[in-house]
């Protein structure tokens, strides 16, 4: 019996689509509006969905949100960027709640009407054959997209990895290398980037 492995692409959003999402005028779809809130929370955050979910006042301390995860029962500190602190005066520290079904399929609805429609190609691999299908980003976007979005962009940043990891619970350095998102010619730009300070 020999069982096969499925590599595939994961995408991230970045802080430039981050703010597309952010400017969307849901105003007349205030359930949208909630989902897309959650969803800049998420990727503000770096935390899982299980946790950006469920966040209440307590959590929220000043400049920091202290929270006990539910997969692995760390206590994490979170800095409150400028971007997470509007989304969270919006709700008074208090912000809204959702079962992760409906969020996944709502962020699709959103991303697309951000216009995130670019084609993004993704490779399975199983066996010794690579198979690529075509979709549109939109279509991609999960929970678990906020998750890799913070990691990526605080790595693009220039933030230590142990400090990402401080928060994304990576043990290792290889497992976190593998989960972020970067490319080839952005590693590159990156390195041209450090030589130059």
């Amino acid at each position: 019996f020999k069982s096969e492995t499925e590599e595939v692409d994961h995408i991230y959003l970045t802080e430039t689509e981050i703010r597309m999402i952010w400017k969307l005028d849901l105003s007349e779809e205030p359930a949208l509006d909630r989902i897309r809130d959650l969803m800049i929370i998420g990727c503000e955050t770096g935390l899982r969905f299980s946790d950006f979910s469920k966040l209440k006042p307590g959590h929220i301390q000043d400049k920091f949100i202290r929270i006990r995860t539910r997969k692995t029962n760390k206590s994490v500190v979170i800095p409150i960027s400028t971007l997470l602190r509007e989304v969270l005066d919006k709700y008074d520290n208090q912000p809204p709640t959702t079962y992760l079904q409906e969020f996944n399929e709502q962020v699709k609805v959103i991303s697309e009407l951000a216009g995130l429609d670019e084609e993004v190609i993704v490779s399975h691999k199983r066996g010794t054959e690579i198979h690529e299908e075509t979709f549109k980003k939109y279509e991609l976007i999960s929970s678990h997209t906020c998750r890799r979005s913070f990691c990526t962009n605080q790595f693009y940043k220039g933030m230590p990895t142990l400090l990402i990891r401080k928060i994304s619970g990576h043990k290792t350095e290889s497992a976190f290398l593998r989960y972020i998102k970067i490319d080839e010619e952005a590693a590159a730009i990156r390195l041209l980037e450090l030589w130059n300070k």
